[in-house]
């Protein structure tokens, strides 16, 4: 019960999490981190997200680091196909990329948005949430900050 509540979790998560690009990003930066481990049915998860906001504390960017570490190759299969579900519902949204790896003992997925760019309605959409966004289709960082703090990750 408590390793499906995780990898949905994880897949709600990985929805929220947006991406920035490689270049230098201006603005500022608010990152958001999660780490569990579970012995019992060994898997460590740690999660990262990096939300660069503008002076308004609208949301620009957004990156997501999702980590799954098992030596048991069940656990690892489950959390790769949740995330490549994820990427699948994604794949015609531009400027929203996942990708998925699976490498020894670790599945990963990385995902980047881009807030100035994506179309914020097919998001919600996708999500069935059209209360996520502001009406001009904006983001706020208290938003996501919350829905963050809420799944149990910690914002500095």
């Amino acid at each position: 019960m408590k390793n499906k509540f995780l990898i949905i979790l994880s897949v709600f998560l990985v929805i929220l999490a947006t991406g920035c690009t490689d270049k230098k990003e201006s603005g500022k930066k608010m990152s958001c981190t999660l780490n569990v481990e579970n012995s019992y049915e060994d898997y460590t998860i740690e999660l990262s997200r990096d939300i660069y906001y503008d002076s308004n504390k609208k949301v620009t960017k957004t990156t997501a680091h999702d980590i799954i570490s098992s030596s048991n190759n069940a656990t690892l299969n489950k959390y790769e196909e949740s995330f490549n579900r994820v990427k699948n519902m994604y794949k015609n949204v531009k400027y929203y990329d996942v990708s998925v790896s699976k490498n020894g003992n670790t599945v990963t997925a990385v995902t980047n948005v881009d807030y100035t760019k994506v179309d914020t309605k097919k998001l919600a959409e996708i999500t069935k949430n059209d209360t996520f966004f502001e009406k001009d289709g904006t983001l706020k960082l208290s938003t996501i900050k919350k829905a963050y703090e809420d799944s149990g990750l910690t914002c500095k």
